[in-house]
Formats: structure tokens, C-alpha cells, sequence
């Protein structure tokens, strides 16, 4: 269920029964509804030394896989560490980046659920081979 599936009201109201009562109270352009894929990985930081005009330290995560291998990275870290930083997060991709000369690469959004909507926490990217590999799953996404 899923992929290649419309988001029609009876799809949001099985999926969100609880939200999709709210819909009429809650202005069009607050939510994004779409299918993608998500898959769980850990994050860990890393400190990318100064090499812009500022010449502060730009903290950064790293991504890995279960195994450890580091299989992608995310943005500057723009919030506090501490709901950014390590452990264990939930990803979906957004987009992907073909190009002739490097592998293959999607656009993830780290996200956090309230309720029953996604927010965003970060972005990044990690190789599409690795995502393939892990467990990812189809799912319908309200972001916000």
C-alpha cells in the first residue's frame, strides 16, 4: 500500500481518522500530505573544523546503518544538539541527486512525529544503495 497510491480524503481519513476530523480547522498551506518511503537510523555528530568566513567549528551527523558503516551525512545541526545529535531517528526520502559521476543519492529529511505529524528536524543525504538495504517501509506522511 502505498507507492504509486493517490492521497484522496478516504485514504487520509483510514490512515489519520483523528486528524483528517481536524482538516476543516487547519489552513491548507500547514500540511503536506505524501507517500514516501522511511526507514530508522542512528545519528552521530561530528565536528567539521573551520573552513568558512566565521571560523567556528559546523556540527554536523553522521548516518549510519545497523551494522555502523556510515552510509550518509545531514546538514549543519541549526537546533540544540540534544534534539538533533545522537541515537536513534526516523528518516523519509524527499528527492535524489543522479549524476554521471558518483553513485546514486537520496534527499532525506530527519523528522520527528507529534501526534500524527511529521516535522522536520534536519536534512541530509544517504547512498540509495544503502536505503534499499535497510528496512524501509512505505508510509503516508503529513509534514508539517
Amino acid at each position: 500500500m502505498g507507492h504509486g497510491q493517490a492521497v484522496t480524503m478516504s485514504v487520509l481519513e483510514s490512515n489519520y481518522p483523528s486528524l483528517y476530523g481536524r482538516l476543516p480547522t487547519i489552513p491548507e498551506t500547514v500540511q503536506v500530505f505524501f507517500w514516501t518511503s522511511t526507514a530508522v537510523f542512528t545519528l552521530i555528530p561530528a565536528v567539521i573544523p573551520p573552513a568558512h568566513a566565521d571560523g567556528r567549528d559546523k556540527t554536523v551527523a553522521k548516518i549510519l546503518d545497523p551494522d555502523g558503516k556510515i552510509i550518509g551525512s545531514m546538514g549543519p545541526i541549526v537546533q540544540d544538539a540534544a534534539s538533533t545529535g545522537t541515537g536513534t531517528w526516523e528518516f523519509i526520502v524527499v528527492g535524489s541527486r543522479r549524476n554521471p559521476f558518483s553513485d546514486p543519492v537520496l534527499l532525506v529529511l530527519q523528522i520527528e512525529w507529534r501526534e500524527e505529524v511529521a516535522y522536520r528536524i534536519n536534512c541530509g543525504e544517504i547512498g540509495e544503495e544503502a536505503w534499499e538495504n535497510a528496512l524501509y517501509k512505505w508510509k503516508l506522511i503529513v509534514l508539517k
